[in-house]
């Protein structure tokens, strides 16, 4: 079968297909590892076939999830129900974006803020329903899961690991664990949301370029974007506010510059990646040996790839690498 007739075969939809995609975001959800993909059957499903078996394959995944989480869970969990509807609606906003050829990247930032948005907005109107500080509500949620918080310490103190000591001091003290939690989850939620985009951004784009050939916006277009200078601003700012936190009264300001210069951390990284595979691509380092060296540079030495990105900004490096290229 040649590559016409196997993209034909591909954009050819029946029920079999559909029920294959409604039930690969649940497997993918409960794999761990692999659930930061659990948006791109999804994506994909609406951008090849239309909304209509789009909205057919999102009933079978969700049909799919309630039916395990009461068989398999002996109930509804409101936390994995939350994080796998945001899957799901991750999934049609990247659909959407891609099928009205917009720009990749903005697209990103746009559902990613709408996403923050919204959580930001949920946190402060459960807070104002309990009429309790942020910092309050942590500290009695930690109160609640003491007893699980007193197995983990006995499990650090048998262990003996480097470290091990001050995590049992934190988690003996939950208004020091709170702070704690106030300061890493939001950067830690970012992070990973504006990953999970990037990543299903890049797979839809590549799938929707293979099966149908030319395309105003490919995976490439993830990998050859500058960031905006004036952004260098943006990270002085949010360095700025991480260094305040130490002063009375700007406790919280920790928690924005480090959620801040995360999420901008994040474009300068896949900024640097992008540099770094033409990098390879420069000196023709293919096959296996390519895999292993991106491997572990993105994870031993992923704010080092962040740090390239931003340095970009200052030195070109692709146009010195083809000036390098072409003996200039």
């Amino acid at each position: 079968m040649n590559q016409t007739e196997l993209s034909k075969n591909i954009q050819e939809i029946n029920i079999q297909k559909m029920i294959v995609m409604g039930l690969a975001p649940v497997l993918l959800f409960f794999s761990f590892f692999l659930s930061v993909f659990t948006p791109y059957p999804i994506g994909l499903s609406s951008v090849l076939y239309g909304r209509k078996v789009s909205g057919i394959v999102t009933g079978i995944t969700v049909l799919a999830f309630v039916v395990l989480m009461l068989f398999t869970f002996d109930g509804m969990d409101v936390s994995l129900s939350i994080f796998f509807a945001l899957s799901l609606i991750l999934g049609l906003g990247i659909s959407e974006v891609v099928k009205k050829d917009i720009n990749p990247v903005l697209g990103i930032v746009a559902i990613g803020a709408i996403v923050s948005f919204i959580a930001g907005l949920f946190v402060f109107l459960s807070l104002a329903s309990q009429q309790l500080s942020l910092k309050e509500t942590i500290v009695q949620e930690i109160e609640r899961l003491k007893p699980q918080l007193e197995e983990q310490q006995k499990a650090l103190a048998a262990s003996g690991e480097k470290g091990t000591f001050e995590m049992m001091a934190i988690l003996g003290q939950p208004d020091v664990l709170a702070a704690e939690v106030i300061k890493l989850a939001p950067s830690y939620f970012l992070v990973t949301l504006f990953i999970t985009l990037w990543v299903n951004f890049f797979m839809v784009l590549k799938s929707n370029r293979l099966v149908r050939g030319e395309a105003k916006y490919t995976e490439q277009s993830m990998l050859n974007y500058q960031v905006p200078d004036q952004v260098i601003w943006a990270v002085i700012a949010f360095l700025g506010f991480y260094l305040l936190e130490e002063q009375p009264g700007f406790e919280y300001m920790g928690a924005i510059g480090l959620a801040g210069l995360s999420v901008l951390g994040v474009f300068y990284f896949f900024q640097g990646f992008g540099i770094y595979l033409a990098f390879l691509d420069n000196y023709k380092i293919t096959g296996f040996f390519r895999t292993l060296l991106v491997v572990t540079t993105v994870m031993m030495a992923n704010k080092m790839i962040a740090l390239i990105g931003l340095i970009n900004m200052f030195v070109d490096f692709k146009k010195l690498m083809k000036k390098n290229d072409s003996g200039e």
